[in-house]
């Protein structure tokens, strides 16, 4: 199984993203029309940090995309030549106040690989200290610790949650 590009047109450029109309021919033959959004900002972490007592740590904050505040797992963007676990304790830190000791990348993901070709790392986060919130948010998020023993609870407990990144 291969594809072949046969054609890539940018049809809209703004300061976040392109949408870009590509022409694809595939092995078999055939030929389809798509759109994909080329992000013009860095990959991202997703963090799930786990407190001294074993809980997951969340956040509560406005989120642009949604109009709304949302609660879910700390997250942020790559700086320019920053590796992902130090990506990982800084939004962490900027965010939740928590500094993570120790810090493992569970898996990299596509946002919406259909879309998008923005990835983002899943990184686990233990023998967190507490430390200062230094964030860049208008306002300091809310924190929420929640038991780690019944996932379907935590999602029914925090209506709100709804990120999937």
């Amino acid at each position: 199984m291969s594809i072949t590009e046969t054609r890539v047109r940018t049809t809209m450029n703004s300061e976040l993203f392109s949408v870009e109309d590509l022409r694809i021919r595939f092995s078999s033959g055939a030929a389809r029309s798509c759109q994909r959004l080329r992000m013009h900002f860095p990959n991202s972490v997703m963090i799930v940090a786990f407190t001294p007592h074993n809980t997951l740590l969340l956040i509560r904050e406005f989120a642009a995309g949604t109009g709304d505040y949302v609660t879910k797992f700390p997250t942020g963007s790559l700086e320019q030549n920053e590796s992902v676990e130090a990506a990982a304790v800084r939004e962490l830190r900027e965010e939740t106040g928590w500094i993570a000791q120790t810090v493992s990348i569970v898996k990299s993901m596509f946002a919406d690989p259909g879309y998008c070709d923005q990835r983002t790392y899943i990184v686990v986060a233990k023998d967190l200290v507490c430390g200062e919130t230094r964030g860049d948010e208008p306002e300091r998020p809310s924190l929420h610790e929640c038991v780690t023993t019944d996932l379907l609870s935590l999602f029914a407990l925090h209506r709100s949650w709804t990120h999937a990144r």
